[in-house]
């Protein structure tokens, strides 16, 4: 942001410093151990106007560096809030989704390789959102860490259950 001109220089030492004593550490014992640091910044005015506010924006800004190991240190920015609403919509729609009964299950059946036989059968789970199919990669693990799993998997062994009989 504008903001960030003269303090950037000052934010971008301290931040080197910070990283330059983790990784100068004394390792206990015989043993050297490795650091790392994963540092979030967030600057006054432009990502937040409170201590609250900062803090999160570093916090999720950290997240970014622990996942790009190639840099302990990110800024907060745009596409990371972007990202962070993209993920609560997503969540309140398989809420709703939920509550809606908008999954459908689908059984693919699973042949035996050396006899071409049945061997079984694995479940589908589907969705079907704002008239088009959601691709379970886009869906499928942020269900898993919401609380809401294990109703979609009561259901899905309930529908199961009735499409198998």
């Amino acid at each position: 942001g504008a903001g960030r001109g003269a303090g950037l220089e000052e934010v971008l030492r301290a931040v080197q410093r910070i990283v330059d004593a983790l990784s100068s550490c004394p390792s206990p014992g015989a043993r050297e151990l490795g650091t790392c640091a994963s540092i979030g910044i967030a600057m006054y005015p432009d990502d937040g106007g409170d201590a609250t506010a900062l803090v999160r924006h570093a916090e999720l800004a950290m997240d970014r560096a622990k996942a790009d190991p190639a840099t302990p240190w990110h800024f907060y920015s745009e596409d990371i809030r972007e990202q962070v609403q993209s993920r609560l919509r997503l969540e309140q729609a398989l809420s709703l989704a939920v509550t809606a009964r908008e999954f459908e299950l689908f059984l693919q059946p699973k042949l035996d390789a050396a006899g071409g036989e049945l061997a079984g059968c694995e479940a589908l789970l589907r969705w079907r959102h704002v008239g088009r199919w959601v691709p379970a990669g886009e869906f499928i693990g942020v269900l898993e860490e919401l609380p809401l799993i294990h109703e979609v998997g009561c259901w899905v062994v309930e529908e199961r259950s009735s499409v198998a009989s």
